[in-house]
């Protein structure tokens, strides 16, 4: 009788300022348990009927829930947020530890072998690759409020694309075993590759914190094409705490942005540039480019819209245009204006990074801009940029758009160059644009190619979204233009399908 009214005390003083996450539980000699959100509690008190003491528990509704003192073992207020099932371990040396495969597409799947799970599209008796994607999906685990990062130990061997082996978490209640290759969101995509079968990775990745406090499942997706990627995890654990390192800085930035859907093949490795946000604890590339130097002008500026860029949480910045900081002295053309009749015109525009301050100001810096006549930048590829950008951030549409853009630079493809201090900026003859859409699994891709004059549209007078359609052209031709290998780090049989033409209704023309 003592413990029920000392723990009595304890649950009136914790009633009166909890959190609305925070649980009563009274468990009972029949394991039987009753929980009520202490938020809704108003008072507990205690009472004798009869000579026997009851403990009575009363709700903001007016309602009363009375027990018997000596028919409770014990009263507990738990914090949900807390509750979880951390910290979870699997090892897949002798098995799948629970966890299940799911084929979407192809004949193959995960399977236990060389004691881990292992996935290949490669046939060792046929001696042949048979295209597919395979989800191996863990069992539905709770996560507790507070930060979690994810540990796996794993081989990556003949990987084509930095979107084909991924690492996935959806909520459970939103997994169906009849449709797995649906609703997940991508954790990484960033795995390094070994040279050899016996050299194994380690991974170390945050879980976003939308996903805390909530029952999820996580899944390893593996996708090849008729080329065969081998990928191999020895474990995996799910612990409270923070990620002890940034994937990127393990892998290299260097080497990790080549290998982004968004990036085409590279000229010169040494004039990649990359501007990173973090956001949430997370980095986040807002953008890369190439620059190339005998033009002062990027050869492409790369980005994509996903779940964290297509958001819109602040809007143009008052941050004046400036010099990129990653980019040498010996480059730099400072930021005054192009001269009468030329705008500072954004490649990846202002209005396309709204999801932080800091990701808005890095879109002034001057490898980022382009000297544009004012009335094409303002009247007639603007309507381009708000096309696509509306695209980019309709989740129906894509789950993720890659996107390409820029102005010719090479000495044939130029209208001319303006002078800077004894440097000549290329001024370009052509912009354009490069779209790789991925929806549920599956790529669609177009181009956009708009010769640098006069329209006849100004920022008042603006060209119509009908002009668009005479100006789309599959991504082959738009290569065959500028010169550049677009999204090769595709599959090859998906490279060569998406590339080869487009379908004008898909994207709205």
């Amino acid at each position: 009788m003592k413990r029920i009214l000392i723990l009595t005390l304890l649950l009136c003083a914790a009633a009166s300022a909890v959190r609305a996450q925070q649980v009563l539980r009274i468990h009972m000699p029949d394991d039987r348990v009753d929980q009520f959100q202490t938020a809704k509690i108003d008072s507990i008190t205690t009472s004798r009927e009869g000579g026997v003491l009851n403990l009575n528990i009363w709700l903001h509704s007016r309602r009363t829930v009375v027990y018997r003192a000596d028919n409770v073992d014990s009263l507990t207020v738990i914090d949900l947020a807390d509750e979880s099932d951390l910290p979870y371990s699997a090892s897949f040396a002798t098995s799948l530890a629970g966890w299940t495969n799911y084929t979407t597409s192809g004949s193959g799947g995960w399977k236990t072998d060389y004691q881990t799970a292992y996935a290949s599209g490669y046939n060792a008796s046929s001696r042949t690759t048979v295209a597919g994607t395979y989800y191996l999906v863990s069992p539905a685990i709770k996560l507790p409020g507070k930060a979690v990062h994810l540990l796996y130990n794993y081989l990556l061997r003949y990987n084509r694309g930095d979107a084909n082996q991924q690492l996935l978490i959806i909520n459970a209640e939103d997994f169906s075993a009849d449709n797995a290759a649906q609703g997940w969101t991508v954790l990484t995509q960033k795995h390094e590759e070994s040279s050899n079968y016996t050299t194994f990775h380690d991974a170390d990745v945050q879980v976003p914190s939308a996903f805390l406090g909530k029952t999820v499942r996580f899944a390893f997706r593996y996708n090849c094409g008729t080329t065969s990627s081998t990928w191999e995890v020895r474990s995996f654990s799910a612990q409270a705490g923070n990620a002890a390192e940034d994937p990127l800085a393990a892998l290299g930035r260097k080497a990790y942005v080549p290998r982004r859907l968004e990036v085409p093949a590279l000229k010169d490795a040494s004039q990649l540039i990359s501007h990173w946000t973090v956001e949430g604890g997370d980095s986040v590339m807002n953008y890369c480019l190439e620059f190339d130097p005998s033009a002062y002008h990027s050869r492409w500026v790369a980005l994509r819209f996903d779940a964290t860029t297509r958001q819109r949480n602040t809007s143009r910045s008052d941050e004046p245009f400036t010099d990129d900081p990653d980019l040498p002295a010996a480059y730099r053309i400072g930021s005054s204006t192009f001269g009468s009749g030329y705008d500072r015109g954004h490649i990846c525009g202002s209005a396309d990074r709204l999801y932080s301050d800091a990701a808005n100001a890095q879109t002034f810096y001057m490898t980022n801009i382009s000297p544009q006549l004012a009335s094409f930048n303002q009247g007639y590829w603007i309507t381009l940029e708000n096309k696509v950008r509306n695209l980019g951030r309709d989740a129906s549409f894509a789950d993720t758009l890659y996107v390409v853009k820029g102005g010719t630079t090479a000495s044939d493809l130029r209208l001319g160059t303006i002078n800077r201090s004894g440097k000549r900026v290329a001024i370009p003859k052509y912009y354009f644009m490069a779209l790789l859409r991925v929806k549920n699994g599956a790529y669609s891709a177009v181009g956009f190619l708009m010769e640098h004059k006069e329209y006849g549209y100004t920022n008042s007078d603006q060209a119509p979204a009908s002009v668009l359609a005479g100006h789309a052209m599959s991504i082959d031709r738009l290569e065959e233009v500028t010169g550049l290998d677009f999204f090769h780090n595709l599959p090859d049989d998906t490279e060569r399908t998406v590339e080869a033409s487009y379908t004008p209704s898909l994207w709205g023309l």
